[in-house]
């Protein structure tokens, strides 16, 4: 069953919250640059939600986007 927007995205955010800010966190090691992520995290969500497959895989592509985001917040910092 692949998402669409009709899903409240609400309730999404309020289940994944925890998981998305404490990846970003783990990385960043700052809260506000996490808060940061978790921002840029579901708005990417947001634009690319028809494109989940599972619900199952959701938790993950979403704690895949925030470190990878993560990640590139480090590199910028570096520059």
């Amino acid at each position: 069953m692949k998402y669409s927007r009709t899903i409240c995205f609400n309730e999404i955010f309020t289940k994944y919250y925890n998981r998305v800010y404490y990846t970003a966190l783990s990385i960043l090691k700052d809260h506000g640059l996490a808060e940061d992520v978790l921002q840029e995290t579901f708005l990417k969500a947001y634009d690319r939600l028809d494109e989940v497959q599972s619900e199952r895989k959701l938790g993950s592509w979403l704690s895949t986007i925030a470190a990878r985001k993560s990640i590139d917040q480090l590199r910028k910092q570096k520059k």
